[in-house]
């Protein structure tokens, strides 16, 4: 199979703002009532291990839909806290500061990463 190069709308500079936080919103919800990123908790335990870290940088975070649950499986198998840091190219800022003063362990960075171009 050839790969495609596809795009997200709420990626694109010219996406409504009001559409970009309805879809990063609800993409936030799906994700953590059906705990979607448990599949890849034993990888990222891996890591973290290898890397003798217990702190994540989310690049695309979107709205930080299911990192509670992936952060909380990963403190359980760990057996230590996991701190994550959002970061989006379009921060959804409400559903971030909302998360940041709802969990001790998760931090943001409420202006634009892109993926493409960390910083360092």
């Amino acid at each position: 199979m050839n790969r495609l190069h596809l795009f997200e709308f709420e990626d694109k500079k010219w996406f409504p703002d009001v559409l970009r936080k309805g879809t990063t919103d609800f993409l936030s919800f799906i994700f953590s009532k059906t705990n979607r990123y448990a599949p890849v908790v034993p990888l990222i335990k891996e890591v973290l291990e290898k890397e003798d870290t217990n702190h994540i940088i989310d690049l695309c975070s979107g709205a930080g839909g299911g990192i509670v649950n992936m952060q909380r499986d990963l403190e359980k198998s760990l057996g230590k806290k996991v701190k994550v840091t959002l970061t989006d190219k379009y921060p959804n800022k409400q559903a971030f500061d909302s998360l940041k003063s709802s969990y001790d362990e998760i931090d943001v960075i409420n202006t634009s990463i892109d993926a493409t171009n960390v910083p360092n």
